[in-house]
């Protein structure tokens, strides 16, 4: 985009008009650009990096959510923001509690839906 990024056009979207929902396919899967598009509300976004968008029927379902109120995050991006929080918890004020920072820390392990393939072994 020439004149603004993607996450820039969300943030004047935001400003303009609030109600809109975002769904942002980028080439990049920095950290960064995630935590600014969320910086200020996580409802009705979405942040895919171009490579895991496999079909278009799945990019529908994503945009479908999106305007619903979902916040949909793809999952690599997920592990990595748990990763970073569950090494950095100790320093962060945050207003987790126990169970939601140990509920982090089994995402960045690679757990889902009661699956742990680290701890099955």
């Amino acid at each position: 985009m020439p004149i603004l990024d993607g996450i820039q056009a969300a943030h004047e979207i935001r400003i303009q008009r609030p109600e809109t929902a975002k769904v942002v396919i980028s080439a990049s899967d920095d950290l960064a650009l995630v935590a600014d598009l969320i910086r200020n509300g996580v409802e009705r976004k979405s942040y895919l990096p171009k490579q895991s968008i496999y079909d278009v029927l799945g990019l529908v379902r994503i945009i479908e959510a999106v305007y619903e109120g979902h916040t949909i995050l793809d999952s690599e991006i997920i592990q990595r923001m748990a990763r970073l929080f569950c090494k950095h918890a100790d320093n962060l004020d945050t207003d987790l509690n126990d169970t939601e920072q140990d509920l982090l820390c089994l995402m960045d392990e690679g757990c889902d839906d009661g699956q742990c393939p680290k701890r099955s072994a």
